[in-house]
C-alpha cells in the first residue's frame, strides 16, 4: 500500500510475487481505475487494488451487481528490453445504467435507474431494491410516483419500497409530472396533449384539460405562492392561483385563468422568484431578438394568495436564440446562463456584468443556489452533463471553487462550515454508479481551486500530474532514450498491443498554473480522450512554457486533438520544431486549441488534422504569432511524402525557407487550416459589381460610415424602387472559405452542443443605412434553417427594397457572428463587435412605362401595374394609380394590352381600340405583326400585302377584305373566274357599242326621212323596252353590290357573286388585278396608296 498523504510505501494489499526491491523508487495511484503503479529498477508494474486509499473520499457502487470498469489487470514494462506484457487480465463487465432520478427521504438515498429503484442508507449500503421500468418519477409525501413508457402509473411506499394500490393505466406516455401539494394532487401532462389530475390519496384520476386548437408546452408551479403556469406552443400562458385552480373544472378549465400581457411568441421558459413574486418569461420572436420579460404578482389578499392581476416590469434583450437558456434569481441579481456566456442583471434590469467563456457553462443541466455565510458573496452549484462545479460570485468576479468530472453528476448533499481561518467544504455527489464524498479547505470564498494550497480533495488531476511528473523524472534518470517512452500507456491498466488506441479520462499532461515548463524530445501517438481538452497536453494559465522537438500524431480529443492551451493571455508560450499530424478533435482545433492564450508557433508542421471547426488550429480572442506560413498551394509539390518524420520536417523547413507549414487540414464547418471566427460576409448571387478601395473611402466620407467596419462593397445600378431581389450570402472564415453545415443535422441535434449553439445563433441580417431614405420589406433575415448546403450560402428570397427614384442609398448586410482581429494587438477588436458589415450601393432609376409612383411610408416606389391594370405613358409623381383594362382587351399588365380577337389598334402606345367590323377574323392580338393575320396589314387589317414587304410574299384581295397569296392563286380556278369576267365584260362592251352604232344609224335615217317628209318615224320607235328592264336589273345589281360591301356581316358567296361580277365589274377588276402591280413596281409608273387612319 502507498500512503498518498505522507508519500511512502506502507505495504501490499494482497499477496503478489515480490519483484520489488524496497525502498521503491516511485509509487503512484491511478485513481480512476484504483490501480497502484510502482517503479523499481528497470521494472514498472501495476496492481489493481480493491479500495481507494484516500480517507477524505468515499467511493462506493450504487448497485450491488455493478462491476468496476477495470478488474484484475496487471502488466509489466521492462525498460531494458523496451517491452510490455500482461501478467494477469480478467475481462470486466459493465451494466449500461444511468441515473434518471434520485431523492433523499428520511436519511436514505433513493436512486431510480431505467429499470429499477434502489434504496441506499447513509453508510452507502443497499437496503432494498425494486425492479420496475421507469420513464418519469416524482417524490410525494412518503411516496414515489413513477410512470412507464406505456403510460402505467405506479406508486411506491418509501418505508418498505412496496407498491401502493394497483397500477393505474393511463394508456399514453407521460411528458411531465407536477405536484400540487395543497390539493394532494399530481398534475400529469401526457403526450396526447392532455393534462390529467391524480389525487395520490384517493387515487382518483380525471381528464382535466385537453385543448384541440393549441398544444400544451410545459407546466410551472410556484409552491410558495401556489401559482400554476400552463404554457402553450402559441403565445398563450394560463395562470391559476390556488383558488382558481380548484374552481377550474372540465371541459373549460381555463375560463378562470389569468393571461400574461405583452406576449406574442411562444414562451420557452418561466423562472420564478417566489419571495418577491417576480417571474421571468423567455420568448424567441421570429425575425427579432429574443427577450426576457419580467412580471410581478399582485394579490387581492396575500394571506389567501388570491391573485388580482399581473404587473409588467420591463424586459431584457437577448442575443442568444437557444431554448436551453437558463435564468436564475440569486439574491438580488438575475443570472442568465448560456453555453458561451453568463450575463448578470440587478432587480432593476440594469446590466451588472457579462462573463464570456466557450465552455464553462456548456451542457448546463441545473443551477442549485446554496446559502452563503457572507452576505456579499453568492454561491451556487452548476450541474453539467459530465461535470459539477461550485462557483462563488462577488464584486463582478466569478470564481470556480470546486469541480468534479464524472458521468451524469447529481448533487446529493453538501456542508459548508466556517472555521477560524477559513471554510471546510464537504460535497456528496452521485455519479453514475458511484457516490463520491469530496472534502476540501478554502482560505476564503474567492479563492479558485487552482490556487488552493492546503487541499485535502483527492483530485484526479493533481495526482495524475504528480504521477507523470515523477515518471518523467525517473525515466530521464534511468533511460538513455526517453523518446521511446510513451507516457500515455501508463495512464491505463487495460492494455492490448503496444500501439493500440487508449481511452483516457484526462490529458496525459495537465499543467495547471505552472511556470517555466519545457516539454521536449517527446512523441505522443495513438491517444484517445474524447472528453479532454488536449489529448496529449493541456496547459491552463501557464507561464513561460516551451514545447519543442515533439511529435503529436493520431491523437483524438474533444477540443485540441493534441494540445490545448487555456486562459494564458499574458503568458509566453512557444511551440517550435514540432509536428502535429493526423490528429482529430471532436469539436474545435484538430491539432491545437488556443483559448484566450498568447502563443507563438515557429518552425512547425501542422498537417492532415481534422475537426468540426479549425482543422489545424482553433484560437479564440488572441491570434497566435504565425510567421511566414507555407500554405497548401505552395506546398503541394514539396510534400510528396505523407510519412513526415522529424528528419523530413527539418528538411521541409529548410527547403521552403518558411517558419511553419500549415496545410491539408480539414474542418467540416469552417477554418480548414486556421479556425478562429467568421470574418467576412459576401454576396455570391447575383453577381454584383464590386467597388474599389477608393470608392469605399468616398462612401465612408459621404455617408459618415467608419471605413474600418466595411468588409465588402457592391453596387447595383438602374434598380427599380420596390423591386424584389433574391440573394445568396456566404459567411467566410479567416481563409476566405464559406461556412458549411447541414441544417438537418441541427434539427436532429447531430452536432455537439457547442456546435449546435453556435450554428443556431447564426443569422444574416439586411438593413438600411438610413431608414428614412430606404426601407426593406419581406424576408430580410436568414438563420440556419435558410442555409443551402449545396451552395454554402444563406438564401434570402423576395427582399423588397424601396428608395426614392433617381437616388443613391445603402443597405448593410451583417451578422452578429462576425469578429475582427486587430492586426496590431492580435486580439478581438471589441469596437467592431456587432458593427461589421458589407454594403450594397443602390442606385435607383426613374419610373418608366407600365409603372406608377406609389408612396410607401414617406418613400416613393415604382409600382408595376399588375394583371388587370396598365399605364402606357411615362409616369410623373402625380400618377399614382394604374388604369383598368380597356373594354375590348383580353388582359393587361404593365404597359402591355392584350387585345381580343377581332379588334385592332394603331400601335402599343395607344389604348384606342377599334372593332374590325368588316372582317373580324383578320384582326388578331399579336402586336409584332400590327395585330393582323398573315397577308394583311393597314388600318383594321383591310389591306393586302401586295409587295410582300411584311409577310415575305405578295398577297392580293378578292374585293371582300380577303387576301390570298399570289403563288397559291395560280393553282386555283380564281383566274378562270377572272378571265371569264373580263371576256363577258368585253363582249358586253362590244355588243353595247354595236347596238349603239345601229341605234345611231337608225336614228339618223329616221331623222332625214322625217325632214324629207317622206316617212314620219318617231325616236321612241327605235327603243326596245327590254333594254330598259336590263338597265333596271343592272342598277339593282349595282345597288345590292354596294349594300353587300357596306354591311358588317357577310352574305353567302352565291348571293354576292352576280352583284359583284355584273353590278360592280370595275371594282372587282381593280382588286383582281392587284397582283400585276408587283411586276410593275420597278417601272416608270408610280402607284400611290393613301392610308387613312380610322378614328
Amino acid at each position: 500500500m502507498y500512503d498518498l498523504l505522507n508519500l511512502f510505501t506502507v505495504g501490499l494489499y494482497s499477496h503478489t510475487t515480490d519483484i520489488y526491491s524496497f525502498p521503491l523508487n516511485n509509487a503512484f495511484l491511478v485513481e480512476d481505475t484504483a490501480t497502484l503503479v510502482v517503479y523499481s529498477g528497470n521494472t514498472i508494474m501495476s496492481l489493481q487494488i480493491e479500495h481507494n486509499l484516500a480517507p477524505q473520499q468515499a467511493v462506493s457502487s450504487a448497485l450491488p451487481n455493478r462491476v468496476q470498469k477495470i478488474k484484475g489487470q496487471s502488466w509489466v514494462f521492462d525498460a531494458s528490453q523496451n517491452t510490455i506484457y500482461n501478467n494477469l487480465r480478467t475481462d470486466s463487465t459493465n451494466y449500461q445504467l444511468n441515473i434518471k432520478y434520485f431523492y433523499i427521504i428520511d436519511g436514505s438515498l433513493f436512486v431510480l435507474y431505467k429499470n429499477q429503484i434502489v434504496e441506499i442508507n447513509s453508510s452507502l449500503q443497499i437496503l432494498q431494491q425494486q425492479q420496475q421500468e421507469i420513464d418519469k418519477a416524482i417524490q410525494l409525501p412518503n411516496i414515489i410516483l413513477t410512470t412507464t413508457y406505456l403510460g402505467n402509473i405506479v406508486l411506491y411506499n418509501t418505508f418498505n419500497l412496496t407498491q401502493i394500490n394497483k397500477t393505474i393505466q393511463l394508456g399514453v406516455r407521460v411528458k411531465q409530472l407536477t405536484m400540487l401539494l395543497q390539493f394532494q394532487e399530481v398534475m400529469i401532462l401526457a403526450y396526447n396533449n392532455t393534462i390529467y389530475r391524480l389525487n395520490f390519496i384517493s387515487y382518483n384520476l380525471i381528464k382535466w384539460f385537453s385543448p384541440t386548437s393549441d398544444q400544451i408546452y410545459k407546466i410551472y408551479y410556484d409552491d410558495v405562492n401556489k401559482i400554476t403556469f400552463i404554457t402553450m406552443k402559441s403565445s398563450n400562458c394560463y395562470i391559476f392561483d390556488g383558488i382558481n385552480i380548484q374552481l377550474s373544472v372540465p371541459p373549460n378549465p381555463i375560463s378562470n385563468s389569468f393571461q400574461i400581457p405583452y406576449t406574442s411568441s411562444q414562451i420557452f421558459q418561466i423562472s420564478i422568484e417566489p419571495i418577491t413574486g417576480i417571474f421571468a418569461v423567455y420568448t424567441i420572436p421570429d425575425n427579432n431578438l429574443s427577450k426576457i420579460d419580467f412580471y410581478q404578482y399582485n394579490f387581492t389578499n396575500k394571506n389567501t394568495q388570491q391573485l388580482q392581476n399581473i404587473t409588467y416590469l420591463g424586459f431584457i434583450p437577448q442575443f442568444s436564440r437557444s431554448p436551453g437558456l437558463k435564468i436564475q434569481f440569486i439574491a438580488s441579481n438575475i443570472f442568465i446562463f448560456s453555453s458561451y456566456q453568463l450575463i448578470i442583471y440587478n432587480n432593476n434590469l440594469t446590466l451588472q456584468n457579462m462573463i464570456r467563456s466557450t465552455s464553462i457553462f456548456s451542457s448546463l443541466k441545473k443551477i442549485i443556489v446554496i446559502n452563503s455565510p457572507q452576505n456579499d458573496t453568492n454561491l451556487f452549484f452548476a450541474q453539467q452533463e459530465s461535470n459539477i462545479s461550485l462557483f462563488s460570485y462577488k464584486s463582478n468576479n466569478l470564481i470556480q471553487l470546486y469541480s468534479h468530472s464524472c458521468i451524469t453528476p447529481n448533487l446529493v448533499d453538501y456542508q459548508l462550515s466556517q472555521l477560524v481561518s477559513g471554510f471546510q467544504v464537504s460535497i456528496l455527489v452521485l455519479c453514475d454508479d458511484k457516490v463520491i464524498n469530496d472534502s476540501f479547505y478554502l482560505e476564503n470564498l474567492t479563492q479558485s481551486l487552482s490556487q488552493i494550497q492546503q487541499c485535502y480533495t483527492v483530485s484526479q488531476t493533481q495526482y495524475q500530474y504528480q504521477m507523470l511528473q515523477n515518471l518523467d523524472k525517473s525515466f530521464y534518470e534511468e533511460s538513455s532514450n526517453p523518446a521511446l517512452i510513451r507516457i500515455e500507456q501508463l495512464q491505463q491498466t487495460d492494455f492490448g498491443s503496444y500501439n493500440s488506441t487508449r481511452n483516457l479520462n484526462q490529458s496525459v499532461f495537465y499543467l495547471n498554473q505552472t511556470s517555466s515548463v519545457t516539454v521536449q524530445q517527446t512523441q505522443f501517438k495513438y491517444l484517445k480522450c474524447l472528453n479532454c481538452n488536449g489529448g496529449a497536453l493541456q496547459i491552463n494559465q501557464g507561464e513561460n512554457h516551451l514545447i519543442q522537438n515533439c511529435d503529436f500524431q493520431q491523437i483524438e480529443s474533444q477540443n485540441g486533438g493534441a494540445l490545448a492551451i487555456l486562459e494564458c493571455p499574458t503568458c509566453n508560450i512557444t511551440i517550435t520544431n514540432s509536428i502535429f499530424k493526423s490528429n482529430v478533435a471532436k469539436i474545435y482545433g484538430g491539432a491545437i486549441y488556443l483559448q484566450n492564450s498568447n502563443v507563438q508557433i515557429a518552425h512547425t508542421i501542422i498537417q492532415q488534422n481534422n475537426a468540426q471547426i479549425g482543422g489545424g488550429i482553433k484560437y479564440t480572442k488572441i491570434k497566435p504569432i504565425l510567421n511566414n506560413n507555407l500554405t497548401h498551394r505552395n506546398l503541394e509539390q514539396q510534400n510528396q511524402n505523407n510519412n513526415v518524420t522529424l528528419v523530413s520536417f527539418y528538411r521541409q523547413i529548410q527547403q521552403s525557407q518558411s517558419s511553419n507549414i500549415i496545410s491539408d487540414n480539414k474542418a467540416k464547418i469552417y477554418g480548414n487550416n486556421i479556425g478562429s471566427y467568421l470574418q467576412d460576409v459576401v454576396i455570391c448571387q447575383p453577381v454584383l459589381k464590386t467597388l474599389s478601395v477608393e470608392s469605399d473611402q468616398q462612401i465612408s466620407n459621404l455617408y459618415g460610415i467608419n471605413r474600418l467596419f466595411i468588409l465588402q462593397s457592391y453596387e447595383i445600378n438602374n434598380f427599380r424602387s420596390g423591386n424584389s431581389i433574391d440573394l445568396k450570402i456566404q459567411l467566410l472564415d479567416e481563409e476566405n472559405n464559406p461556412i458549411k453545415f447541414n441544417p438537418n443535422f441541427i434539427n436532429k441535434k447531430k452536432y455537439d452542443n457547442e456546435i449546435l449553439s453556435e450554428l443556431q445563433n447564426l443569422q444574416v441580417k439586411i438593413e438600411p443605412q438610413n431608414n428614412t431614405q430606404l426601407k426593406v420589406f419581406g424576408k430580410y433575415t436568414a438563420d440556419y434553417s435558410q442555409f443551402d448546403e449545396a451552395s454554402s450560402s444563406f438564401i434570402i428570397k423576395g427582399l423588397i427594397i424601396v428608395s426614392n427614384p433617381l437616388t443613391t442609398n445603402i443597405i448593410k448586410i451583417s451578422s452578429s457572428s462576425l469578429t475582427k482581429i486587430d492586426a496590431q494587438t492580435r486580439q478581438v477588436d471589441e469596437e467592431s463587435l456587432n458593427n461589421l458589415f458589407s454594403l450594397v450601393l443602390i442606385n435607383t432609376r426613374n419610373c418608366t412605362y407600365g409603372e406608377v409612383y406609389q408612396l410607401v411610408d414617406v418613400i416613393y416606389q415604382c409600382f408595376i401595374c399588375q394583371e388587370g391594370s396598365y399605364f402606357l405613358s411615362l409616369p410623373t409623381i402625380q400618377n399614382t394609380a394604374c388604369l383598368k383594362c380597356p373594354e375590348y382587351s383580353q388582359s393587361c399588365r404593365k404597359n402591355e394590352i392584350q387585345l381580343k380577337s377581332g379588334y385592332w389598334r394603331l400601335n402599343n402606345l395607344t389604348d384606342n381600340i377599334i372593332s374590325c367590323s368588316r372582317n373580324p377574323r383578320n384582326c388578331v392580338p399579336i402586336e409584332e405583326k400590327n395585330y393582323c393575320i398573315k397577308g394583311y396589314y393597314g388600318p383594321l387589317c383591310e389591306q393586302c400585302d401586295v409587295y410582300g414587304i411584311l409577310w415575305d410574299q405578295p398577297y392580293i384581295s378578292d374585293g371582300n377584305y380577303n387576301c390570298y397569296p399570289c403563288a397559291d392563286l395560280i393553282h386555283k380556278p380564281y383566274y378562270s373566274y377572272l378571265s371569264l369576267n373580263l371576256i363577258l365584260m368585253l363582249l358586253f362592251i362590244i355588243s353595247s357599242i354595236v347596238l349603239q352604232l345601229s341605234l345611231t344609224k337608225s336614228l339618223t335615217v329616221s331623222y332625214y326621212l322625217r325632214k324629207m317628209h317622206m316617212i314620219s318615224i318617231i325616236k321612241s320607235a327605235f327603243f326596245n323596252s327590254s333594254s330598259l328592264g336590263l338597265k333596271i336589273f343592272i342598277g339593282y345589281l349595282q345597288v345590292s353590290g354596294i349594300i353587300y360591301s357596306q354591311l358588317e356581316f357577310s352574305f353567302p358567296y352565291g348571293t354576292r357573286l352576280l352583284s359583284n361580277t355584273i353590278g360592280m365589274p370595275v371594282t372587282n377588276l381593280f382588286y383582281s388585278l392587284d397582283f400585276l402591280v408587283i411586276y410593275g413596281r420597278h417601272s416608270v409608273f408610280t402607284f400611290q396608296y393613301d392610308v387613312v387612319q380610322v378614328n
